[in-house]
């Protein structure tokens, strides 16, 4: 599950095959959204405070952890629905990997575990892998370790090397 700022993408795979595969119109923008009406702030000003609220839930307000929590429970409660639409229970699954921005909220990994019964955590960039280029070791690039693992175990090498650059005359 690809919790974005706009969208939350849910793919589901059945022995190393992508089986279904669905698109959510709610993103995590839409906590900043909350925040900023329900607190009166800027979208700006209500996105700080839902990364400093990531970062440490435990000392955030109770009307912060409200807003977060309840938006969290409706993407949630989406997500489950669009995997029983895809005949794919979240009971039935093995576990649910969540990436993206809004899997830095605890809430959301929460919100799955209460209301679908499921096995969740968050995806972590693998250990042996590094980036040459610092600060992108992050959970946030791991879609792009994903591509070139799996092009790697099907054998496609070539796009584990950096093109030669284009020198024009």
């Amino acid at each position: 599950v690809d919790i974005g700022a706009q969208t939350t993408t849910v793919a589901v795979y059945n022995a190393g095959t992508l089986a279904a595969l669905r698109t959510i119109p709610m993103g995590s923008h839409l906590i900043d959204l909350d925040l900023s009406n329900g607190l009166g702030i800027t979208e700006e000003a209500a996105e700080a405070l839902k990364i400093r609220y990531a970062a440490n839930t435990a000392e955030a307000e109770d009307e912060v952890q409200g807003y977060v929590r309840a938006r969290a429970g409706e993407i949630a409660a989406n997500i489950l629905s669009q995997l029983e639409h895809a005949e794919f229970p979240a009971q039935q699954l093995t576990k649910v990997v969540l990436v993206g921005g809004g899997a830095k909220l605890p809430d959301f990994a929460n919100a799955l575990v209460a209301q679908g019964k499921a096995s969740v955590r968050t995806a972590e960039m693998p250990k042996d892998i590094t980036f040459r280029v610092a600060g992108k070791n992050n959970a946030e690039n791991i879609d792009i370790i994903a591509l070139l693992l799996a092009a790697l175990r099907k054998g496609i090498r070539n796009c584990l090397h950096a093109p030669e650059p284009v020198v024009e005359e």
